[in-house]
């Protein structure tokens, strides 16, 4: 388990730069005004929860990847 976690945090560092990535987040981010929680359905490993935790910590994120 430690490997996985630590496999996640590299690509978080990672996906942090990435364009494509902090554009598909600022687009959400700007959708939110008023929001209380957001489910993120085809999560993946939670990018944008991470995201949006340091933007929103009084968000309620929920995610579901089938």
């Amino acid at each position: 388990m430690e490997a996985l976690q630590q496999h996640l945090a590299r690509q978080l560092e990672r996906s942090q730069n990435f364009f494509w990535n902090r554009l598909r987040w600022e687009l959400v981010y700007a959708h939110l005004q008023g929001a209380h929680r957001v489910v993120d359905v085809g999560a993946g490993p939670g990018f944008l929860g991470e995201f949006l935790a340091d933007r929103r910590p009084d968000l309620e994120y929920w995610f579901v990847e089938p």
